[in-house]
């Protein structure tokens, strides 16, 4: 299994998308960071496919996922809201420690780095 491909943030970008059509009125300033993520998104999607290249775009996408949660009618959806970040924040984090758990059985010297790369990059044969 590739941990990284469950600790990404596409959880919290699917849940958040159809929170817009329960919210009153969005500040204008949100609604321009959400411009921003998109247009970056485009440039993203059509340049260079690297994930650092979204780093700067994942702050204009928190301020907008606030506003989004702000906005929203009643505080059942604001704490469904908040409790959906929470629970996708920390399903990540245990990814991101256990993609960690295995790079550090290297840096803290248990195993050699040629026992890492045989045990996860086995030769391939014929």
């Amino acid at each position: 299994m590739r941990w990284d491909q469950w600790a990404g943030i596409g959880p919290l970008a699917i849940g958040f998308g159809p929170l817009l059509l329960y919210t009153r009125r969005i500040d204008r300033r949100a609604l321009g960071f959400v411009a921003y993520a998109l247009a970056s998104g485009l440039v993203w999607w059509f340049l260079s496919q690297q994930t650092r290249y979204l780093l700067p775009v994942f702050a204009a996408l928190a301020v907008a996922a606030v506003a989004v949660v702000l906005a929203l009618p009643s505080i059942a959806l604001r704490r469904g809201a908040a409790g959906f970040c929470v629970l996708t924040l920390a399903v990540g984090l245990y990814f991101a420690g256990q993609m960690a758990g295995v790079a550090w059985t290297v840096v803290s010297g248990t195993w050699s780095r040629a026992e890492y790369l045989n045990t996860y990059l086995p030769e391939k044969s014929g």
